[in-house]
């Protein structure tokens, strides 16, 4: 199974997936033209709003992902524990699109968390591509936003894979 029938650069959730490894910025003068391509496409867009802080979309991102369901616990909204986040993050449905409102604010308060949210975005977004699967973030940014060009993760060469066969 894969995810596309053929790379039409051209579409957003092509350059999202394949060139923005998960992640995608859209211009406000195509946000609605893109957000209408993507629902005639079967997408299902979800959006967390940073315009109250990261603290509120820890919030919502509990809600989301049924934290206390999953865990047991409930996700404090002031946790910045990336690592608690990505146990948590599992994506579940093709064809969901996380729009980040106002992350750029969330960058100027957190830098270093946004880039570890950004990355686990990332990874979700490869491991779904790998089941046939699509799922990428969009963020809205304006024509002069640092958004664009900012780094968020490296990719290293692997360590070698160690092959063990099972006795069968």
């Amino acid at each position: 199974m894969t995810a596309f029938a053929r790379l039409n650069w051209d579409e957003p959730d092509v350059c999202a997936i394949v060139v923005g490894r998960g992640i995608a910025t859209v211009e406000p003068a195509f946000e609605a033209t893109c957000e209408a391509w993507l629902s005639r496409r079967g997408y299902r867009l979800h959006v967390f709003d940073f315009a109250r802080g990261i603290s509120g979309v820890v919030s919502q991102i509990a809600q989301f992902f049924h934290w206390k369901e999953q865990f047991g616990y409930e996700l404090d909204p002031a946790s910045r524990n990336l690592d608690a986040l990505r146990d948590g993050f599992q994506i579940e449905e093709p064809g969901l699109v996380l729009k980040l409102l106002h992350f750029d604010e969330a960058l100027s308060a957190d830098a270093s968390w946004c880039r570890g949210f950004l990355s686990i975005i990332s990874e979700q977004s490869l491991r779904r591509l790998a089941l046939g699967e699509r799922f990428f973030a969009l963020l809205p940014v304006a024509d002069s936003a640092a958004l664009p060009g900012l780094c968020f993760e490296r990719s290293c060469i692997p360590f070698p894979i160690r092959f063990r066969e099972r006795a069968t």
